[in-house]
């Protein structure tokens, strides 16, 4: 299932400019959002609109990760939380931060999604000891331009792992992750 807005609409980045006029696809499934990227070429993933500039609109078309918003599973003993691409950080905070949990690395604004997280690889005030987001990044599935979806780790598919840290989205679009989250 998927939602779409044809001919396209005004899209801006958190700048609110450029605007520019693209098709904007909202898959509510992983397989939702591999099927736009079969159906279309030249297409752009897009997670909360926080980049600046144009960093996530498409010239044609735009696949936003926003129906993409489950936590998928979690796992307290290892700190283990796995979500789609679409979650906010704000979301994790919301459901984690009571339970004693917290992200090791957040921006100046916990309203990006993780997905875009990812393809910016973002950094917070802690950057100089911690590094970039990609640091609490355990895994994550990617749906490649041709369709596939494969898993990256530094294990798995580690050059693709760690071309799309900071890739901001070139490799494919990133459906889900597995993020290490902080006992607090």
């Amino acid at each position: 299932m998927s939602t779409s807005s044809p001919g396209g609409i005004g899209l801006s980045g958190w700048g609110n400019y450029p605007k520019a006029s693209s098709e904007l696809l909202t898959p509510q499934t992983p397989a939702g959002a591999r099927d736009h990227l079969l159906a279309r070429s030249g297409v752009v993933a897009r997670g909360a609109g926080r980049a600046y500039g144009d960093a996530a609109i498409g010239t044609q078309s735009t696949i936003s990760s926003r129906g993409l918003n489950r936590m998928r599973s979690f796992d307290a003993a290892t700190a283990r939380l796995t979500v789609e691409a679409g979650v906010t950080i704000a979301d994790i905070l919301a459901v984690f931060e009571p339970r004693g949990f917290f992200l090791k690395v957040v921006p100046g604004t916990k309203f990006v999604t993780i997905g875009g997280a990812i393809a910016a690889d973002v950094h917070g005030k802690n950057h100089h000891r911690d590094g970039g987001f990609g640091t609490i990044v355990d895994s994550f599935r990617l749906a490649l331009p041709g369709g596939e979806i494969v898993t990256c780790s530094r294990s798995e598919n580690a050059a693709l792992f760690a071309a799309t840290l900071g890739g901001m989205g070139l490799t494919g679009m990133i459906l889900d992750a597995t993020l290490r989250l902080l006992p607090i």
